[in-house]
Order: structure tokens, then C-alpha cells, then sequence
């Protein structure tokens, strides 16, 4: 009997330290923001792949009506998101030209997608670029962009999580929550 006490005990604890462990994670994402103002024209948009719900691109489409990207509108990853099945007939349906839409699909990630964009730059000195991702992302990116020397060149700008209330979108938003805190630790020690 002495011994189901001990067990017990013993799970009170860890509960209570999973508990500890789950509150700050969960509010992490509240603090994760960090856009850069826009206050001037920039003639390039990335938008990088993935995301939630095709946040990212709506966003990419407001800036583009406000005059942001006239040059280029660069989208990364592969051309499909879950909720958006195809980026470029979307960039195109928000009024981008085909003549200014460029795909990368070749980058697998963040890390992969600031490369690109570096080296883009480099290609085209004295430009400035917006990099458009979402809010959770920030953290992740400010990291990339001042590792790979690019804060006199690069903007970012983040989207917001929401407006879709299914059980499918809950899931992807309560996952990418989760993992983004995660993703930044291992950026910072591997790259």
C-alpha cells in the first residue's frame, strides 16, 4: 500500500510539471510578433511557403494593392498550401501580374528561403525586400535575417492567425503554435 502512495506521488509531480512546463509554451505564441514598419515602397515581395491558411498570401495581396512589390512577387516552397491550393492563381486572382510572379520552389524551409532571398539580393544591390510570414514565425526570421546579415535589406511583415473557426484550421494553428517555439530553439543551435 506504502508503494501505490509513492506512485501517485510520483504522478502528481510530473502532471504538475508537465502543467509548469504547458502554460508558458502555450503563452509564448502571444509574444512572438515583431513586424518591421513599412514606410516606404518596396520593389520586391517574398512570401514564404507553408503557413496555416493562406494568411501569408492574403497578406502578400494586400501589400501588393498598397503598392508594395511592383518588381517581383516571389512565392517559396511548393505552389500548394492546405487551404489555398494554388498560391499562383491566388496571387494572380489579387491582381499580380504572371510577368511579376516568380516561384522558388526548391527551398525545403526558412533557413533555405533567406538564402534565397541573400542571395537575390545580392543580384540586385541597393533593393530592399519584404519577407512575408506569419506572426509565430517572426521570432525564427529576425534570427535568420540578422544571422545572415540582411537587416539593412529586408522587412518583415507578419501576418495574423484566424478567421476560419473549423476543426481542421484549429488543428494546423494549435500544431504550428506549438512547434514554433520549438523550430526557434533549433535554429539557434543549429544555424
Amino acid at each position: 500500500m506504502k508503494q501505490f502512495g509513492h506512485t501517485r506521488k510520483r504522478s502528481r509531480f510530473a502532471l504538475f510539471f508537465l502543467v509548469a512546463l504547458l502554460i508558458p509554451w502555450t503563452l509564448a505564441g502571444f509574444f512572438m510578433e515583431g513586424e518591421d514598419a513599412l514606410d516606404q515602397t518596396v520593389p520586391y515581395l517574398v512570401v514564404l511557403g507553408g503557413g496555416v491558411a493562406g494568411e501569408r498570401d492574403q497578406l502578400a495581396c494586400q501589400l501588393f494593392a498598397q503598392g508594395q512589390g511592383r518588381l517581383k512577387v516571389l512565392l517559396t516552397g511548393n505552389n500548394v498550401e492546405a487551404f489555398v491550393p494554388d498560391r499562383v492563381a491566388f496571387m494572380r486572382h489579387c491582381g499580380v501580374p504572371d510577368a511579376l510572379l516568380k516561384q522558388w520552389p526548391y527551398t525545403a524551409n526558412t533557413y533555405d528561403e533567406m538564402l534565397a532571398v541573400r542571395q537575390f539580393l545580392a543580384s540586385v544591390p541597393g533593393v530592399h525586400a519584404i519577407v512575408v510570414s506569419d506572426t509565430l514565425h517572426m521570432p525564427r526570421l529576425r534570427y535568420l535575417r540578422d544571422k545572415l546579415g540582411l537587416n539593412d535589406k529586408v522587412l518583415l511583415c507578419q501576418s495574423r492567425l484566424g478567421g476560419r473557426f473549423n476543426a481542421a484550421y484549429l488543428f494546423r494553428v494549435i500544431v504550428f503554435w506549438f512547434r514554433e517555439p520549438l523550430a526557434y530553439v533549433y535554429y539557434r543551435l543549429r544555424y
